[in-house]
């Protein structure tokens, strides 16, 4: 789930989780809220918003892309850059600076979930587990990593617990946890 980094009221950072079927997020309220409809606060404080995507993103995700809208006369900056076009698709680790409202961090950090495998029937090739190297067939519990997108197994009962067996990721090393807690924070910037 993607998360919008704000500070709470001891100057502290917070995760505020947003909410891919809410309709927008002014920025300029702070903290930021989720709102149906743009008639539910005065057009200045709709300057800047986030909105998300119906959309999977560009790695096949269900959540869809975050994006930034603002005016040009807003003064909003992304990673310390104009949002010269009046639109920004967010990555994860940007950093928002809205006058008036501060700075927000946005993160795309997703927390590892099981799910059962269904191969693509297009692909040709098989899917292998990069910890035990079987291969994974349909109808098969596995998790996803967050981070890389690679599958494992996770069939603890089966002798297979590949996705929890080690602190980290066969391939990229991202956490095995599987709370959804995020991994990132702004303090480690």
């Amino acid at each position: 789930m993607a998360r919008l980094w704000i500070k709470d009221d001891a100057g502290e950072w917070a995760a505020l989780p947003l909410d891919s079927s809410a309709s927008f997020y002014p920025l300029s309220v702070n903290p930021p809220r989720a709102l149906e409809t743009a008639g539910t606060i005065d057009s200045a404080a709709c300057e800047t918003v986030l909105v998300s995507s119906d959309a999977p993103d560009a790695a096949g995700w269900n959540e869809g892309a975050w994006f930034l809208l603002s005016s040009l006369r807003s003064g909003v900056l992304v990673n310390g850059l104009p949002v010269s076009a009046g639109i920004r698709l967010l990555e994860d680790g940007d950093e928002i600076r809205v006058r008036g409202s501060g700075i927000f961090y946005f993160s795309a950090e997703r927390a590892a979930r099981p799910e059962t495998f269904q191969s693509d029937s297009k692909e040709a090739r098989s899917v292998r587990c990069p910890r035990c190297l079987r291969e994974i067939r349909d109808g098969e519990a596995v998790v996803r990593c967050p981070r890389c997108g690679v599958l494992h197994h996770h069939l603890p009962g089966e002798g297979y617990p590949c996705w929890t067996y080690a602190g980290g990721c066969a391939v990229c090393g991202g956490s095995t946890s599987l709370a959804d807690e995020p991994e990132w924070s702004p303090d480690e910037i």
